[in-house]
């Protein structure tokens, strides 16, 4: 049955000002805003399976092969979702000339319909369906085509249910690519091939290189099988994507898509938010919500790292944010010396590294994990993204104006959610076991010299031989997705989306609510509201997540059978226990967005902006797993401009796979390893982030 996380109340804590007010309490639902008629239901709406190459890839390296029905299982036998979202790679969905492969998107359609139909045959009094699922697909664009120098990131498109596309859209296609990259993806695919043949020769090979010579299909093309339909730009996706509108009208077609990993720097995929503000690229009637956490990392934060620390020495003695290419012209300069080289020469040589971010290694030059340290991380980021990029930060985007033309207002208006990206076909397997972190470890592919990998952003990515362990310091199980509506259908699900009555989590189930009101006009996370003459007050409840325990539930066991919780789940399902987390703190971000193109970002993010502490606490200082706050913006009226806000709910230390990238929990240097008895354990405080209450000062 649906798994219904009702709204529950405690104390409140009152700050008005600044000023912190402990005394009053609540359990007013109505003075707190809250609509009691909804639930919280909780999902993961970035989901990869054999029918991505790279997730049948990573499944090669793990010995396991998930397919979407098998993902259909896993999410509601193992995680116990309560929906979740089809997002293969629309890059590989063509139809495959391997005949038992066939039409991918046009499988991948029908096990999504069969999904749902699994879902609603169990149904409670109220008409709550067990699970629902939405058919998707990841709009990939990476720089990896010639053709397209700019960086538009990563998009995740869903349909409101079953009147999908007749085929995914790509943001590239392997004729794009240049055949030394394909060559890359050639030597990747031997290398899977020597542990699985039989899979890799067909779902791999045969298809990739069989797509290859694909045309990439002329505008107003039909999209018939023989041809890929791509869009190099977003402008291109939205008016794809708008044109079935017409075309399914009388079938309830709708569509949202999903920016993720916008911090993400390793593979070049952090998002230029500059050049999406535009009329043409923003998608403001599509792109209504982002991906702030996932596997990948945090994408949320921004930091001023204009003036990294210079140095040409050791990077180690710096503690601070520093650049890879800097790192890279101090190897570069240490073993040049090492090797018998002038000052001069060395010199010149460290320049060029520093330029390019990358190492000769043909000249028998060294470098150790030690040597890259921390470079191109924020070192005071939550589970920051590998070669954190700040220009993608979602706080960045949201502190951003698009100023072209007539439309000085255009920005973007985004709920927040979390999501896994997960590649095993484990629709939100968020326990903290080592899956992902497994990965750059398991193939020599990743650890090559970066000349012969050029399908990555040598910038960003190409190192040495330790990149895959670093890497993998990085790599966390992922996050959820939580929704307010009022039943478990793919309608109400959608109606909450499009309201951006959403928020996200790091993982864990944090029930959250935040509302705003402004006079006598209140609206829930996500919602806008106009003022010239009355502060915002701020609302919160959070509570912390129910205590996750290893195994499985006698009831879960009972129902479904050892046999599969052994196969699939490996022996571990999402257990709730009746203790919840204790909730340490309450954080509030305000973001004043740009009234002028030259206004610097840092001025206009407050990150925090308060931060409320729980008063809840026992004799020990360990706080309650609930906490409720208000707070009143008395400064909003005089600052005359447009505000956005948006909270934290920020649970006590757990451990965590790389919950302290590249440090063990006691702190020392430790990279991720793929020592199976490794789970790469650190502490960090598991967080729910509401999407943001949007006050425009008009």
């Amino acid at each position: 049955m649906a798994r219904k996380h009702w709204m529950v109340f405690a104390l409140t804590a009152t700050i008005v000002g600044g000023c912190v007010d402990d005394s009053e309490s609540s359990s007013d639902a109505a003075a707190m805003g809250h609509n009691a008629t909804k639930q919280i239901f909780f999902g993961d709406m970035h989901v990869h399976t054999t029918a991505s190459f790279d997730a049948a890839a990573i499944q090669i390296l793990h010995g396991i092969k998930n397919d979407i029905d098998a993902a259909c299982d896993y999410a509601r036998i193992c995680s116990q979702l309560d929906f979740w979202g089809s997002s293969e790679h629309a890059e590989g969905m063509w139809i495959s000339p391997v005949e038992t492969i066939g039409d991918k998107w046009k499988k991948v359609t029908e096990s999504v319909k069969a999904c749902n139909a699994l879902g609603n045959a169990v149904q409670d009094a109220n008409g709550n369906a067990e699970f629902v699922v939405f058919q998707g697909f990841e709009w990939t664009s990476s720089g990896q085509a010639d053709t397209v120098p700019d960086r538009w990131g990563h998009k995740n498109v869903f349909f409101a249910n079953d009147a999908v596309p007749p085929r995914p859209v790509a943001s590239w296609s392997l004729v794009d690519i240049p055949n030394l990259a394909l060559k890359y993806i050639g030597d990747f695919i031997d290398e899977l091939t020597r542990l699985d043949p039989d899979y890799a020769n067909e779902y791999l090979e045969d298809t990739v290189f069989g797509l290859s010579s694909y045309p990439v299909c002329p505008p107003g093309a039909e999209p018939d099988g023989t041809c890929n339909l791509v869009a190099y730009e977003p402008r291109e996706l939205w008016s794809m994507l708008n044109g079935w509108r017409e075309e399914f009208a009388d079938q309830g077609y709708d569509v949202l898509a999903i920016p993720h990993g916008t911090a993400w720097g390793v593979q070049a995929v952090d998002a230029d938010w500059p050049i999406q503000l535009t009329e043409e690229q923003i998608g403001s009637d599509i792109q209504i919500l982002a991906e702030i956490y996932s596997g990948h990392g945090n994408s949320e934060e921004w930091r001023d790292l204009s003036n990294p620390v210079r140095h040409f020495s050791d990077p180690q003695t710096v503690e601070s944010y520093f650049m890879c290419s800097d790192a890279a012209a101090a190897i570069t300069l240490r073993e040049c010396q090492r090797l018998g080289g002038t000052v001069t020469d060395c010199t010149k040589e460290a320049e060029t590294a520093r330029d390019t971010g990358l190492v000769d290694y043909d000249k028998g030059y060294y470098a150790s994990r030690e040597d890259w340290g921390l470079c191109n991380q924020c070192t005071d980021c939550f589970q920051p993204a590998e070669r954190y990029t700040p220009t993608g930060a979602i706080q960045t985007a949201l502190a951003l104006r698009g100023f072209e033309g007539d439309t000085p207002e255009r920005r973007f208006i985004w709920g927040f959610i979390g999501s896994t990206d997960t590649h095993n076909g484990a629709p939100g397997d968020v326990k903290e076991v080592k899956f992902q972190a497994d990965i750059p470890n398991r193939t020599s592919v990743f650890r090559d010299d970066p000349v012969t990998n050029p399908i990555f952003n040598p910038l960003t990515l190409g190192r040495d031989r330790v990149e895959g362990e670093r890497l993998a310091s990085y790599l966390y199980p992922g996050g959820l997705a939580a929704v307010h509506a009022k039943s478990l259908s793919r309608e109400d699900l959608w109606a909450a989306f499009k309201r951006r009555e959403v928020y996200a989590t790091s993982g864990p189930r944090i029930s959250l609510w935040f509302n705003v009101s402004v006079g006598n006009h209140t609206v829930p996370m996500g919602g806008q509201l106009e003022s010239t003459t009355d502060h915002p007050v701020l609302r919160v409840e959070a509570w912390g997540a129910p205590i996750d325990a290893p195994g499985c539930s006698e009831s879960t066991a009972d129902r479904f059978g050892s046999e599969i919780l052994t196969s699939l789940c490996h022996g571990d399902c999402y257990n709730p226990q009746d203790e919840r987390v204790g909730i340490d703190r309450i954080e509030i971000v305000r973001i004043t967005p740009q009234v002028r193109p030259d206004e610097s970002i840092g001025e206009l993010i407050e990150d925090p902006w308060k931060v409320i502490e729980n008063p809840n606490r026992d004799a020990d200082g360990n706080p309650s797993p609930t906490m409720s706050v208000t707070v009143t913006d008395d400064t909003f009226v005089a600052g005359g401009r447009d505000a956005l806000y948006y909270v934290r709910a920020i649970q006590v230390p757990t451990l965590a796979v790389n919950g302290s990238p590249m440090k063990d929990p006691d702190g020392n240097w430790h990279a991720c390893t793929s020592d199976p008895d490794d789970q790469c354990l650190g502490w960090n405080e598991e967080r729910a982030w509401s999407s943001p209450v949007y006050i425009d000062y008009r």
